[in-house]
């Protein structure tokens, strides 16, 4: 059986332990993740993959409107293998404050809006172990989260981080693309359309979708495109009780 939550090993890095109950919670940023969720990722995060082989899946073009202002946005799409069998759920949730805290999932979610996309193996309900996680980062801060300042100006036309986005993991890419967007009168995102396809890439190899070519921008600084690839984050602790969110440890 896997442990119910990390531990910290010699170098710092959080490794699975029997010491943590799944409902325990473990701080990250302004958020928590469950004990559960954190070590499934872990687990997820360290699979070897070389020479692995993933299902084929069955290529999937569709699009969703994302009517932010109506309250609520919520719609699934099951990824398919090309026997018909659920593989994946992209699932996305997105609109008010109000409506995505009175959500029957917000028990083991905390979506964000105006919109949030996770991923997640098999057929079953949502979870913060999003496959879009490009490491140990919750989804409200990967790829999958989509907000205002993303989608206009110079953020919305950088590539990988803006308007449109694609993730390869697992033989397969996913592309998320945002088109005709709408803002209000007090520049809050109002609806858009979310443009979904999936298709077939045998050189995607990872179990988790990988770092994009592209540095992402930081503080709406958007003008210079950065090619590149961000380091993989870690909770590292620094000392008794001290735990920070940082670069992994080279291995």
């Amino acid at each position: 059986m896997l442990a119910a939550g990390p531990a910290v090993t010699s170098d710092g890095m959080h490794c699975l332990s029997p010491s943590l109950r799944q409902d325990d919670t473990i701080p990250l940023g302004d958020r928590t993740f469950s004990a559960r969720s954190a070590s499934i990722l872990a687990v997820i995060i360290s699979l070897p993959v070389l020479g692995q082989e993933w299902p084929a899946v069955e290529p999937v073009t569709q699009s969703f409107e994302v009517n932010v202002a109506a309250g609520l946005v919520a719609f699934d799409l099951p990824i398919k293998s090309a026997a018909g069998s659920v593989l994946y759920r992209l699932s996305c949730r997105g609109g008010s404050v109000k409506a995505l805290d009175e959500l029957i999932d917000g028990g083991t979610i905390n979506w964000v809006g105006p919109l949030m996309c996770v991923l997640s193996l098999g057929n079953g309900a949502p979870s913060e172990d999003s496959l879009l996680a490009e490491d140990a980062s919750p989804p409200w801060h990967t790829r999958g989260q989509f907000t205002t300042s993303d989608l206009v100006g110079a953020c919305g036309a950088y590539p990988e981080f803006g308007l449109n986005r694609h993730f390869r993991l697992r033989g397969f890419v996913l592309r998320l693309g945002v088109k005709d967007l709408e803002l209000g009168l007090d520049g809050s995102t109002r609806r858009f359309t979310l443009a979904v396809s999936i298709y077939r890439d045998p050189t995607a190899k990872s179990a988790q979708a990988e770092r994009p070519n592209y540095v992402q921008p930081r503080f709406g600084k958007c003008d210079v495109v950065r090619e590149g690839r961000d380091p993989r984050m870690c909770r590292i602790s620094t000392g008794p009780g001290i735990r920070s969110w940082a670069p992994c440890p080279k291995q």
